[in-house]
């Protein structure tokens, strides 16, 4: 089963083939989405500055797989059983409340698992909003305010500062924002996730 990572914090050394090498890694920073292919061998490190990961897979038995050892040269990390996204790279979107957002994969307009990045600027806040299914959230970089209701009142929220996990539960109302500095949250769930 495919399985994604994303480097929260730190130093992720990732390499592919069977056999270990550490001058044949790529290091990845925070923000870099990785996906694994099924069947495909792959290794990782850790930089000197450490590593938090985010992991996302569906389960299931991992294939038995022997590959040969890859040939000298060419990329460190073979992009037929990982591929890597810069946050740099992504495509980010512009919301109607002045957000910004970039589908890292799937889509919660549709059926299915998704994870979605979104950066606010100081002082901006979401809409009052329902989701037809849970929805995990965790603050990657800032301070998250978050409230519950249909009213917003950014004096009755709650500080979620980085490393935050928040679970947004199905029909509940809730809204977040930020007060005097950027945020950014990877967002997962079940599409489709508006109601």
């Amino acid at each position: 089963t495919e399985r994604y990572v994303t480097v929260l914090e730190g130093t992720f050394l990732a390499g592919t083939g069977p056999v270990q090498d550490k001058q044949r890694v790529t290091a990845l920073k925070q923000g870099t989405v990785v996906s694994e292919t099924p069947g495909r061998m792959h290794y990782d490190g850790v930089g000197e500055d450490g590593v938090l990961l985010f992991f996302i897979g569906m389960g299931g038995p991992t294939p038995r797989v022997t590959e040969e050892p890859r040939a000298p040269g060419g990329p460190n990390v073979d992009p037929t059983a990982r591929n890597a996204k810069l946050p740099e790279n992504m495509v980010w979107t512009k919301a109607a409340d002045g957000s910004t957002f970039t589908n890292v994969f799937g889509d919660p307009a549709k059926a299915g698992i998704y994870v979605q990045f979104v950066k606010r600027p100081p002082n901006n806040w979401s809409t009052a909003k329902k989701h037809a299914n849970d929805q995990f959230v965790w603050v990657m970089a800032g301070k998250a305010y978050i409230g519950t209701g249909s009213t917003i009142d950014k004096n009755k929220t709650v500080e979620m500062p980085k490393g935050s996990y928040i679970h947004d539960f199905a029909n509940g109302t809730t809204y977040e924002g930020t007060k005097d500095e950027d945020l950014w949250l990877l967002v997962t769930g079940m599409g489709p996730a508006a109601q």
